[in-house]
């Protein structure tokens, strides 16, 4: 989370300076420039053995630039820059990322009061965009398709474990069974700055033969503006 908060920072710093030296008369048209979402994140088709539970969730914060396709149009493209976060929490079950195995493991396991793991990637998202005010996001109805290409830029658990006298937290990080990139599909649908989303991966989450075949979904709300 510190990673997405420093991220977010400098997102907000870029587009500070793009205020500063845009001129009045472009600015007043809302291009979509931050787009932030918050998601319920879930593995659709995940074997019977992986538990996954609880209110497993996700922060996604990208900045784009948006290109209409000609003057005065309703269709653009947008390029950007992001950052995704993914919490996937666990019942009564871990989630082996640091043991010396060939495939990741999924043990059952009691003694933890809350389990996840986490991931994140750097994304480079790019949507074809339609809103009803060519001029204006802020403002009538918006649907925009595309695509996100990711790197994976870190992945741990994280459990707080139960024991006679108290609690600890844990926590372990290794990538070795994740695949080091991630394309996702992506479809928002709203009005104005507000938007329902969702984000389907077409690559598997974990390495060929490294563990079960997995691709993440995320629904959730969008707020984008600016």
């Amino acid at each position: 989370m510190k990673k997405i908060a420093a991220f977010c920072c400098c997102m907000l710093l870029m587009i500070t300076l793009v205020k500063a030296q845009t001129p009045s008369a472009v600015m007043k048209h809302s291009r979509d420039f931050l787009v932030v979402q918050l998601s319920y994140d879930t593995w659709p088709g995940a074997p019977d053995s992986v538990h996954a539970g609880g209110l497993s969730r996700g922060v996604n914060v990208a900045f784009m630039y948006d290109f209409p396709l000609k003057p005065a149009s309703h269709f653009s493209v947008a390029p950007g820059l992001g950052i995704s976060s993914s919490n996937i929490f666990f019942k009564d079950q871990t989630v082996n990322i640091g043991q010396a195995s060939q495939t990741i493991g999924f043990p059952r396991d009691t003694s933890y009061k809350h389990y996840k793991l986490a991931t994140a990637y750097v994304e480079i998202p790019i949507e074809l965009r339609y809103r009803e005010f060519e001029d204006n996001a802020n403002k009538g109805f918006k649907v925009a398709a595309g695509l996100k290409f990711g790197t994976l830029l870190s992945a741990h658990t994280k459990g707080k474990l139960i024991y006679q006298g108290g609690k600890q937290a844990q926590k372990i990080s290794d990538k070795r069974y994740f695949q080091p990139w991630r394309v996702a599909a992506t479809l928002r649908i709203g009005w104005g700055n507000l938007a329902v989303f969702t984000s389907y991966s077409l690559t598997p989450l974990f390495k060929t033969n490294a563990g079960p075949t997995i691709n993440p979904l995320q629904v959730g709300l969008c707020l984008s503006g600016l």
